[in-house]
């Protein structure tokens, strides 16, 4: 089975992109992009091969179930996209969603979402990048960024107070039509509802946030659907029939839309919904094997190729979103850049035992590059000094930014080659009793009862009292003592001053000096 595999592998691994060489991508993936070319040669007949019969008891059944090769097998059937098939999928993708908005557009229920949305905004309450401005960037936390954020806030707000204004005059125009049925009421409506769609082109949703937008809509069904039944319901009160057919009503006049006109404006959201969701998944199944690819150029830093492959598929889902066909950009090219930052953000988080955060992951690729090409330069170990004034940053920067790229290391790692002797048998434990040491307490308590029979008993017991000899290990004041023997402390201290001058004879401070 593992023989099988390492032949799927070599077949699959081909390279598509030159990662160190972007300008060379196009090419180099031109090649294996054509229908023609949908399978490597080979590829094909042996992801899709199967055990025969004769196969039984020779590890078929778990070559079958290995989820690697399942991966592999499923997704050679999966023809590659040539440019123009990219470009259509873009534009039914971009088409389905300006469809969704301008749907959105039709009906006052979304833009009062949005309408919260820009309060948030303006309130601080919501950031920015949650709904992002076409021309906004990645926030990266510098300075810049910041100042691209706060323009890209206040492009946000200017498109939803626009949004605002022409709410404002769709409701007065359609309102104005119900009453007269004019055409230029009509007319008004229709400018309105084209500015409002304007406005919300301007604003990059993802799917998410469109979602968002949609959820109002299918909230506003439900309570009119509620209202609806209630109203038709036969074993309601004709109380309670009224005010739901009022609360209908009320609803119809709010959203500017009955029952019916809510519903075909939320199934053609989903039919187009649908279709957009369709080309993604086409885009994205059909570049599965560009994240292989990728991720098999990480496969030595730290975390399993399955994992690899999986952050991979999500920057390559990410890339879908984000894709503009506009600017003439092959997909794969702009891709390779979202799949290489979802792995590479990936091993930065997960590939250590300890994790090291992003930003000091960078400064550490910083500092290796810098130190190898000192290396090279030098013919020796570059010092901290060195790596410091190459990069102009502190000495202390560069000692911490070493410090946190040092791997951690196993307490089960084997120290000699016959594997009896592990890291953990070598390492010191500091909270262990040394063997010597109960000897020496031993050796010490014998010293001291044979010290102290030299003095009377009443000496023997203020001292063992006033240094903790006792077998409470505790130490009384001069006041305890006095009280004990019903003298003063004046007393007390004047019998262990001339105890301790007994002790200080010179047989037995040699016998104690050991202990010292």
């Amino acid at each position: 089975m593992m023989e099988l595999r390492d032949e799927l592998l070599e077949e699959i691994e081909y390279d598509p992109f030159d990662l160190d060489d972007q300008q060379d991508s196009d090419d180099s993936y031109d090649s294996f992009s054509q229908p023609s070319a949908g399978r490597p040669e080979g590829f094909g007949k042996l992801a899709d091969s199967r055990p025969s019969a004769g196969d039984e008891g020779t590890g078929s059944a778990s070559y079958t179930m290995d989820p690697l090769f399942v991966y592999y097998r499923s997704m050679s059937r999966i023809p590659l996209l040539t440019r123009e098939q990219e470009v259509h999928l873009a534009q039914k993708i971009e088409t389905a969603k300006f469809n969704i908005l301008r749907l959105l557009s039709a009906t006052p229920v979304a833009t009062s979402t949005l309408m919260e949305i820009a309060s948030d905004l303006q309130s601080a309450e919501m950031p920015p990048a949650v709904f992002p401005f076409k021309a906004g960037d990645s926030d990266d936390g510098n300075a810049a960024s910041m100042k691209r954020n706060q323009i890209r806030i206040e492009l946000i707000e200017k498109a939803l107070l626009r949004i605002r204004r022409l709410e404002s005059r769709y409701r007065a125009a359609k309102l104005k039509r119900h009453r007269s049925r004019s055409r230029a009421a009509a007319e008004g409506k229709d400018l309105s509802r084209e500015g409002i769609f304007l406005a919300l082109k301007r604003i990059d949703f993802n799917e998410r946030q469109i979602n968002t937008l949609v959820e109002s809509i299918d909230e506003a069904l439900r309570l009119m659907e509620q209202a609806r039944r209630t109203a038709q319901s036969e074993k309601s009160c004709k109380k309670s029939s009224r005010e739901a057919a009022a609360r209908l009503k009320e609803l119809e006049t709010i959203y500017l839309s009955d029952l019916e006109g809510l519903r075909k404006i939320r199934s053609s959201i989903s039919e187009n919904k649908k279709e957009m969701l369709q080309a993604k998944d086409q885009l994205i199944r059909s570049n599965l094997r560009l994240v292989l690819s990728i991720a098999r150029k990480y496969s030595h830093y730290g975390l399993d190729f399955l994992d690899l492959v999986q952050e991979g598929n999500i920057g390559l889902i990410r890339a879908v979103d984000k894709f503009n066909y506009h600017l003439g950009n092959k997909f794969s090219t702009y891709a390779t850049w979202w799949i290489r930052q979802s792995i590479t953000r990936a091993i930065a988080d997960q590939g250590r035992t300890i994790r090291v955060p992003v930003h000091m992951a960078e400064a550490i690729n910083r500092v290796l590059r810098a130190a190898n090409e000192l290396r090279k330069r030098l013919g020796h170990e570059p010092a901290a000094g060195d790596i410091s004034k190459e990069l102009k940053i502190p000495v202390a920067k560069v000692t911490q930014i070493l410090s946190a790229a040092q791997e951690t290391v196993s307490l089960e790692a084997s120290m000699s080659d016959n594997k009896d002797t592990v890291l953990n048998d070598l390492v010191e434990d500091k909270k262990a009793v040394s063997p010597e040491e109960p000897l020496m307490t031993a050796n010490l308590s014998e010293v001291t009862q044979s010290a102290l029979s030299m003095l009377s008993a009443r000496e023997q017991e203020i001292l063992r009292m006033r240094y903790g000899l006792n077998e409470a290990n505790r130490e009384y004041t001069l006041q305890e003592c006095g009280e004990k023997f019903q003298v003063t402390r004046e007393r007390i201290r004047q019998i262990e001053e001339r105890a301790l001058l007994k002790l200080r004879t010179p047989h037995t401070l040699n016998k104690l000096h050991d202990f010292a």
